[in-house]
This record gives C-alpha cells, structure tokens and sequence, in this order.
C-alpha cells in the first residue's frame, strides 16, 4: 500500500463475481465523476459571477457616492462664492472714497 502512488481519481476497488461481491459498472462510475466534475465547475462559475456581480455593484456605489459627495461640495462652493462676492462689493464699495463715483 504505501509503494503505490495516489490516484488522482479515487477509483473504487474491483470487485470479482467470485466472492459473491457486486462488479463495478465503470461506465456508470464514469458517467457520475463527469457528472460530478461539471457541478463542481458550474458552482465555481456561479460564484465568480456573483463576485464580479458584487464587485460592480460596489463600484457603482462608490461611483455614486463620489457623485453625491462632489455635488455637495459644488453646492457649498457656489454658496460661498456669492457670499465671497457680497464681500468683494463690499469691500471695493468701502475702499472707494465717496466723491469718486467709478
């Protein structure tokens, strides 16, 4: 046993019709590890949709956040900015001596 090297498919053992055992129908045993090998590759893909799903739908919402945050950040720019020039005219108004009408 331990001079054999590992299958790569865990092969039942053969079964002779001497000892009143059952043979092994290869062709089904077969039949089911293709079976088995094609479910196993479909749930990986199913899980790497789902990833690539989550990971776009994260992508979107950061993409939408960085919208939201940068149309917060004009409105409070444009906010001051009219402030800023309430302060300019002001200002220029004040510096400007009375008799001097520009």
């Amino acid at each position: 046993m331990a001079d054999e090297p590992p299958a790569k498919i865990n092969k039942p053992n053969k079964l002779s019709n001497k000892a009143g055992e059952e043979r092994i129908n290869w062709r089904i045993w077969k039949e089911q590890k293709k079976e088995e090998k094609r479910r196993c590759k479909e749930s990986k893909l199913i899980q790497q949709l789902e990833k690539q799903k989550r990971e776009e739908e994260n992508k979107q919402q950061i993409q939408q956040e960085e919208k939201e945050s940068k149309g917060a950040l004009r409105e409070s720019s444009e906010a001051l900015g009219t402030v800023s020039a309430v302060a300019i005219t002001f200002h220029t108004h004040l510096a400007k001596p009375p008799h001097l009408h520009i």
